[in-house]
């Protein structure tokens, strides 16, 4: 009764799906036309609807024996699709469904070219995913597949590092951890640790000190030697000495100290692992004190820190800084031989207050090394830097005479000129082509910024002896400024004005010589008329 009514609920949920498209029923209940090929129970349809398999011309549920390719029953699988994937579907009524695949999924294994959940029992082993009945040669050991709690098959590998889960080999099986009463020697499961790997330790210790960081189980491992800030107590690695032991030797633990280690180093250990004491103490026994203590000489015993009577010095304890040593910073206790930056006295300090000379402060540079750079006692100044007298501070503002190839701070007299070829300030006898003298530098014409530009120097006024003649000249120059000089000699300009003035004196002659001779005429003309006039009359 529930099949049919569920095979009912199925029918009326497809009805649309069988219903779209159709226009016409199957003839004679199989033959459909071509536009709508396949035949279904309630018409003709252009495909099979979801959850239903073509078979020739008809839509099925179910292929029977034949196997599902595309949605298509077909009798035999194609080549490329040789394996079977069988599964059990409950349509109108369970069925088996036989699938071709390419390649079976990757929770399932091949056995005689179908894909299934677990191997059978005559061949429960896996390699390269297909069920057989035991591993190759090249993989030797296996570990246990199991799915929901169900070992379904054994996969071949050809060790046990190949599986992170399974990480030791009991036997020729691949094992998360050994069983009771094993050791770990190598990752290899065995009743008794071998003679090279004889010392024993137990992972929880490693654990807590945070030396491994893999998630191994909790068991005994065999080891040539314990691992750090872990000691030896009768063949097993411990975290703590027992407290019949509490001395130690090349990390083993001890009742007492053998003659030939004399010094007993107590030093604070922080990393031991008792609920009622989290830090706790150890005795080491040594020949001479470990790294970060020191000798105190008077009680033969290794400490921290010297009593405050004492200073500390190349490892021991001594009453002051013997000979060649010093203090190494102001106020310390602590004495050494090399001081990293600067000796004042018997102290090694940062900075000095006065000048350095040979890393060590004086007051006053020595005899010979009078001339200073900053606080530095130096012979000579280095280059570029130059003292105009002994015993003065180095200058930066030099130049270089190239005759004596010295830096100096003034430029001698057969090469006046200051020339700056961009590397080097150098004296020169003559400004190269192309500059002209400013002062005693030399300059580019357009970096003249003075009233006149004559001769080839950059000047306020004309040169004595010279008038300025032409005034129009702009106020940045250029390369042609440098041809035309407005600087005239004073010569050339009074003959000049005295030429002038005797033409002017000429030209004033010739005009009153005109002036006067015209009236000169005109006088004697009215004198004339009038005398003609009066013999008339």
């Amino acid at each position: 009764m529930f099949l049919k009514t569920m095979y009912i609920f199925w029918i009326i949920i497809n009805i649309p799906i069988f219903i779209q498209g159709l226009t016409e029923k199957c003839i004679d209940g199989n033959i459909c036309p071509s536009s709508k090929p396949f035949c279904t129970p309630v018409g003709c349809t252009f495909q099979c609807p979801e959850n239903s398999f073509s078979n020739g011309t008809k839509c099925v549920q179910n292929c029977g024996s034949q196997f599902v390719f595309n949605h298509t029953c077909i009798e035999v699988c194609p080549d490329q699709f040789r394996y079977v994937e069988e599964e059990i579907a409950l349509l109108n009524d369970f069925a088996i469904v036989r699938h071709c695949r390419h390649e079976c999924p990757t929770n399932k294994f091949v056995y005689n070219g179908t894909c299934v959940h677990s191997c059978p029992e005559n061949a429960n082993f896996v390699e390269d995913g297909e069920c057989t009945s035991s591993c190759s040669s090249q993989k030797t050991v296996y570990r246990s597949i199991s799915k929901n709690g169900i070992t379904v098959g054994k996969e071949c590998l050809k060790n046990c590092y190949e599986s992170p889960l399974h990480p030791f080999q009991e036997g020729v099986e691949c094992v998360p951890k050994c069983g009771n009463n094993y050791f770990v020697s190598n990752r290899a499961c065995v009743l008794k640790c071998p003679i090279d790997s004889s010392l024993v330790f137990n992972l929880s210790l490693c654990v807590k000190i945070h030396m491994f960081n893999i998630n191994w189980p909790e068991q005994n491992y065999c080891t040539q030697t314990c691992p750090q800030n872990m000691y030896l107590s009768n063949s097993t690695c411990v975290d703590t000495c027992p407290t019949d032991a509490l001395y130690t030797l090349n990390k083993e633990c001890l009742k007492t100290c053998p003659d030939s280690y004399r010094y007993e180093c107590t030093k604070m250990y922080e990393h031991c692992y008792n609920d009622s004491s989290p830090k706790c103490f150890y005795i080491s026994c040594c020949n001479e004190c470990p790294d970060g203590m020191k000798v105190d000489i008077k009680n033969s015993v290794c400490v921290t820190d010297c009593p405050q009577d004492m200073k500390a010095y190349d490892k021991k304890c001594v009453s002051d800084c013997l000979d060649g040593s010093f203090f190494n910073s102001p106020g310390s206790s602590q004495c050494t031989r090399t001081c990293e930056n600067f000796i004042l006295g018997d102290t090694c300090v940062d900075d000095c207050p006065n000048y350095v000379f040979n890393r060590t402060c004086v007051d006053i540079c020595p005899f010979g090394y009078n001339m200073t750079n900053g606080t530095l006692c130096v012979a000579d100044c280095p280059p570029p830097s130059c003292s105009p007298v002994k015993g003065q501070n180095c200058s930066n503002h030099c130049f270089f005479e190239p005759y004596s190839k010295m830096w100096v701070n003034s430029c001698p007299e057969n090469m006046p000129y200051i020339f700056n070829n961009v590397t080097l300030t150098v004296c020169v006898a003559h400004c190269p082509n192309g500059y002209i003298i400013d002062g005693f530098k030399c300059i580019l014409v357009h970096e003249c910024e003075r009233a006149v530009l004559s001769k080839g120097q950059c000047l306020d006024s004309c040169p004595v002896g010279y008038l300025i003649f032409d005034v129009s000249q702009a106020d940045k120059y250029s390369s042609e400024d440098e041809s035309d000089d407005p600087c005239v000699p004073e010569s050339n300009v009074y003959a000049f004005v005295a030429m002038f003035g005797f033409y002017l004196l000429f030209y004033g002659i010739f005009l009153l010589f005109y002036f006067c001779s015209g009236c000169f005429c005109m006088n004697r003309y009215n004198r004339t008329n009038k005398q003609v006039s009066i013999v008339i009359m």
